[in-house]
């Protein structure tokens, strides 16, 4: 028999992915982490692996799903908690935008499996399986050998009840919970992720209602973690939203890296902290640096029409910029230095650019108005501190910049500028 006779569309599935077979799974199970240290991984979107030098192996949101796969009917269910944050009923082309590159059924050891909240995106009955079926040992505080726990808010473990997970392997946990799992210390903090208040246990016509009720309790849906490591206090704070109780935190416990839940938002939606918002959320933990994770499922992307919109490239050094005007001659802008690549959307123009743009691609925005006070209010050289951040160009990932830019007053007129490296 020939070799294409043997070729099925399961055995090319079988042969190819994950994409990197066990190659990944090696490298965390051989690398001896250094004393005073801690090893991370990132697993895509808020899904990290934590090794220390105590062998503790601990996951946090690791899932081992994907994104959108079809266009279906072009509709959100009805119930769907994108649908009842903002009201809308198109799909999001939320694609996931990384390829998943670990095997999770080659995994031979975990300590503990943690997950900060229920949505799908967070929690993995695929890795549940296979910690449970393997048979999977570690030790408590005491040294004694106990199976691997599943710890998470009461959403979260009702979660893995229903997916078959024993009872005695769950442990719910509120802010304030601490739990020892070798050498990593788990403190659970409070989670300010809003999209999970107006998440509802069916997306049927059985769903609970929302209109004018007060919102659930947030403990009970979601968790943010402080893990105690020998290599540094790190912070995962899920799917969290910006809130000014990051300055709590931020005093009450010494932080040295913080993960946080990046992407732009469409209009009239607020799921992700932006790149301000990341900003802001480190400088209230006081952390020493900020990871953005998230935005790789994060990727809106909608082709609109461009009638009277043109674009222009001009060099200016080293760097290329691209001016976008609605029906005004790119000449008339005078454009002397820009320091960092940035995004910057004004007047008319801010619509369209918010329909085409990647959101994990983006930079800030700001109506005409917004533009008029900056023009009256900052000087010739001024420094815009509110900008720094997370800025990004062409078909980069989200990284940090912790540098301030310059912008030069431009005339009042609609433009989007966009510089790139």
């Amino acid at each position: 028999m020939s070799k294409i006779s043997d070729i099925t569309r399961e055995s090319w599935i079988m042969g190819t992915f994950p994409e990197w077979g066990t190659w990944l799974v090696e490298e965390i199970e051989d690398y001896d982490v250094p004393a005073g240290q801690v090893a991370m991984w990132w697993l895509g979107c808020t899904g990290i692996w934590f090794k220390t030098p105590g062998g503790a192996n601990v996951t946090v949101d690791l899932w081992c799903g994907n994104g959108k796969r079809t266009h279906g009917n072009g509709k959100m269910a009805v119930g769907h908690q994108m649908a009842n944050m903002c009201g809308c009923r198109a799909m999001q082309p939320n694609l996931r935008n990384v390829p998943f590159v670990i095997d999770p059924f080659a995994f031979k050891q975990a300590d503990a499996v943690l997950a900060t909240h229920y949505h799908q995106d967070h929690m993995s009955a695929e890795w549940a399986a296979h910690v449970i079926q393997s048979g999977m040992k570690t030790t408590d505080e005491n040294g004694r050998e106990i199976p691997v726990p599943f710890i998470g808010p009461k959403k979260s473990v009702e979660t893995w009840l229903k997916w078959g997970v024993p009872a005695e392997r769950c442990r719910t946990v509120v802010p304030g919970d601490v739990i020892k799992i070798k050498d990593i210390e788990i403190v659970a903090l409070d989670s300010f992720d809003r999209t999970c208040i107006v998440t509802t246990d069916s997306t049927g016509e059985d769903r609970e209602e929302l209109t004018n009720r007060c919102p659930s309790d947030m403990d009970e849906k979601a968790v943010n973690y402080l893990l105690k490591t020998p290599g540094g206090n790190i912070y995962h704070s899920g799917d969290s939203h910006f809130s000014i109780y990051f300055a709590k935190h931020g005093k009450d416990y010494d932080i040295d890296l913080a993960f946080g839940s990046f992407g732009e938002n469409p209009i009239g939606m607020q799921d992700k902290m932006t790149s301000i918002d990341i900003l802001r959320m480190a400088e209230n933990l006081r952390c020493k640096v900020v990871c953005p994770i998230h935005w790789d499922v994060w990727t809106f992307r909608r082709i609109v029409r461009r009638s009277n919109f043109s674009m222009i490239s001009r060099k200016i050094g080293t760097s290329t910029v691209f001016i976008r005007s609605s029906g005004r001659s790119a000449d008339a802008m005078s454009i002397r230095r820009i320091r960092i690549r940035f995004t910057i959307t004004t007047g008319a123009d801010s619509r369209t650019v918010l329909n085409i743009r990647r959101t994990s691609h983006s930079g800030p925005v700001c109506d005409e108005r917004e533009w008029q006070y900056c023009s009256r209010n900052l000087s010739h050289r001024s420094t815009i501190r509110s900008t720094r951040g997370l800025m990004t160009g062409g078909r980069r990932s989200a990284l940090p910049v912790h540098r301030l830019w310059r912008m030069e007053r431009f005339k009042r007129s609609m433009y989007l500028i966009s510089l790139r490296r």
